[in-house]
Order: structure tokens, then C-alpha cells, then sequence
């Protein structure tokens, strides 16, 4: 019988983008990991201020008080946060957060996906 190693459930919020012009490097792809029993509003807030933290120059900051141009949406049945253009942040829980390589702290973390909801179309 084979074990998962000991890893932690989390919200992960990580960078994802189309095209290689929007690309983040490596070892900025992992932006935060949040304690899981955080809800959704939360997670949407501290979402919205990683993006603005690196997309946004002071002045747009500033704006971004009255008019945020990239507000964080729920998705996926309030699974997931999503927020910006590209790149964007993609938040959502996962399990078996772990270190990549327990001998290399460079090395990163992996995880493991929770499974998507099964869409049901009416019959």
C-alpha cells in the first residue's frame, strides 16, 4: 500500500498567464498560502491586493480605491478566485501541499488538484 507524504491543505495562490510575453518567473508562480478555514470573501481580498501589489504602479493603487479595473470573482461554484488580466492570480484549496524537494528549499512546492464539481446538464 502506497502513502501521500504529509502535506497540508491550503488556499494556494498562484500566477497563471497566456502567451510567454506574460509569463512569471519560476519561483514567483506560488504568490500566497492561506490556512484553509479562510471563506471566500477573504480569500477574494487577499487576492485582489496580491495582484495590485505587482501589477499596479502607486498612482493606479490609489485608483484602484474607488475603481478597481481587476476585482477578484468567485468561480467554479465558489470553489475558486480568480483576478487580473495577464497574468492573472488563480486562488482555490488544495491538498497535500507539500515541499518539492524536502533537501532543496529552492526547489518549490507541489500540490495536489481537488477534483472539479461534475457538471450536470438537464435531461
Amino acid at each position: 500500500m502506497t502513502t501521500k507524504s504529509s502535506g497540508r491543505k491550503a488556499w494556494l495562490i498562484t500566477w497563471d498567464w497566456v502567451g510567454a510575453h506574460a509569463a512569471v518567473p519560476e519561483r514567483e508562480v506560488v504568490a500566497a498560502v492561506l490556512t484553509p478555514q479562510l471563506g471566500i470573501k477573504t480569500v477574494m481580498g487577499y487576492t485582489e491586493v496580491l495582484y495590485a501589489q505587482r501589477e499596479y504602479e502607486a498612482v493606479d493603487k490609489l485608483d484602484a480605491l474607488t475603481h478597481n479595473p481587476y476585482p477578484a470573482q468567485s468561480v467554479n461554484h465558489g470553489r475558486e478566485v480568480v483576478c487580473g488580466h495577464n497574468p492573472h492570480l488563480r486562488a482555490r484549496l488544495v491538498e497535500n501541499l507539500r515541499e518539492k524537494d524536502p533537501g532543496n528549499p529552492e526547489a518549490g512546492l507541489i500540490w495536489d488538484e481537488l477534483p472539479r464539481p461534475e457538471l450536470k446538464l438537464p435531461t
